[in-house]
């Protein structure tokens, strides 16, 4: 129901800018239309059929924009490819749309993916402070979030091999 009020808002909104009569009528389509297609994106990744899958997924976009779930699952797309502009992008569309659309009850699970991707992005970009912030609200969403404690266990073991700084002797 919030998407759809939303949605609506944009449109007259979108009607009102370009000088446009907002429309009369808005057809409601039920969830499921999107999640049909989030399905069928998921379903294309695992053939391998990537660009069907960008497609598709953008086609989910095109109808539920603030749905998160086709956002964050063109995200991994993007993260496979190592698109990480365009991987961090998606994932913050989705947690944009999490944020307006999810309820506030509960673990909050697709919020959270949309943070976990973002911070896996910052993560292989070398942003580890980031990344690390990330994946700790994961945790205050969900303390049983396992992929978030098993990454802050990454990041804690890259950071035991890198070399401590040393800050270089002032000038006299």
């Amino acid at each position: 129901m919030v998407e759809t009020l939303i949605y609506s808002t944009m449109d007259a909104a979108a009607a009102k800018d370009t000088g446009n009569t907002p429309p009369s009528e808005v057809l409601v389509l039920t969830g499921a239309w999107s999640d049909a297609l989030v399905l069928k994106g998921y379903a294309l990744v695992e053939l391998r059929k990537v660009e069907e899958a960008k497609a598709t997924l953008k086609d989910a976009i095109g109808l539920a924009p603030m749905n998160p779930a086709p956002w964050s699952e063109l995200g991994y797309i993007y993260q496979n490819e190592k698109s990480w502009s365009e991987a961090l992008d998606a994932y913050r569309q989705a947690e944009t749309g999490a944020q307006m659309t999810e309820d506030e009850a509960g673990h909050r699970p697709l919020y959270a993916r949309a943070l976990r991707g973002q911070a896996f992005v910052l993560t292989e970009q070398g942003q580890l402070d980031e990344s690390e912030a990330l994946y700790r609200k994961c945790l205050a969403i969900n303390p049983d979030d396992g992929g978030a404690k098993q990454e802050l266990a990454y990041i804690a073991g890259l950071r035991s091999r890198q070399p401590a700084h040393v800050p270089a002797e002032p000038h006299p």
